[in-house]
């Protein structure tokens, strides 16, 4: 009788424990499926913004003179055509490889802006146009102008109004330095982007990225951007 009693209490004992394992396991799956990722609130006022249609070759030139001008520039040969159909196809496929996971725009124009400073390094093109979308998508170099001009067309394309602003960046150790950088207006406000800045950033800090210059004010940015006149 005791010998059975014994049995069973153990039994008990056991149901118990599987019991609390399948909680803990449960509890810890909970857990890793209810994370939400925190936006500040011009993030949320980001995500919020209404999609546009994407213009991003509206300051591309337009005469098939001026693109073999531009083309004649070019460093390599390509086995694909080199125009802005083959380009448009590059961005489209590399934003939504890049995107493919991600929800709002912040999280794709952080994913973008990620790819851009992890994967592209400094060459003296100086395109600032559709061809700065092939040396930077698929050689991965470019100079700022070639950076930003990339960012903006991703921004275009996945639905966010930006702009393609060139001009100057006062340089730290004094002087300017001709530059070229995105913005976003929000309720009337100038955000900035500028992922030449922070590929550099990230470089100095021995970071994989960086954020300074990303969706950033006049005034956060130090007022270090200046128009051409």
């Amino acid at each position: 009788m005791k010998k059975a009693i014994s049995i069973f209490l153990c039994m008990i004992f056991l149901v118990q424990f599987c019991s609390c394992s399948d909680n803990k396991i449960s509890d810890s799956a909970d857990e890793t499926t209810s994370q939400v990722i925190e936006f500040t609130e011009i993030e949320k006022k980001f995500n919020n913004l209404e999609p546009k249609p994407d213009y991003f070759l509206a300051v591309s030139s337009d005469s098939d003179l001026t693109d073999m001008f531009f083309t004649s520039f070019l460093e390599k040969s390509y086995e694909f055509e080199v125009n802005k159909q083959t380009a448009e196809k590059i961005l489209k496929d590399k934003v939504a490889e890049i995107t493919k996971d991600k929800a709002t725009n912040t999280e794709k124009a952080k994913a973008c802006y990620d790819w851009i400073i992890k994967n592209v390094e400094y060459h003296d093109y100086g395109f600032a146009n559709w061809l700065s979308l092939i040396v930077v998508l698929n050689d991965k170099q470019g100079n700022p102008f070639d950076f930003a001009y990339t960012y903006y067309s991703m921004l275009k394309y996945i639905g966010v109004d930006a702009k393609f602003v060139t001009g100057f960046r006062s340089l730290e150790a004094g002087g300017n330095s001709k530059h070229a950088w995105v913005t976003v207006e929000i309720d009337g406000v100038t955000y900035y982007f500028d992922p030449f800045t922070d590929n550099n950033n990230a470089e100095i800090q021995n970071a994989e990225t960086c954020y300074d210059c990303f969706l950033k004010t006049d005034e956060e940015v130090g007022y270090r951007y200046i128009l051409d006149e």
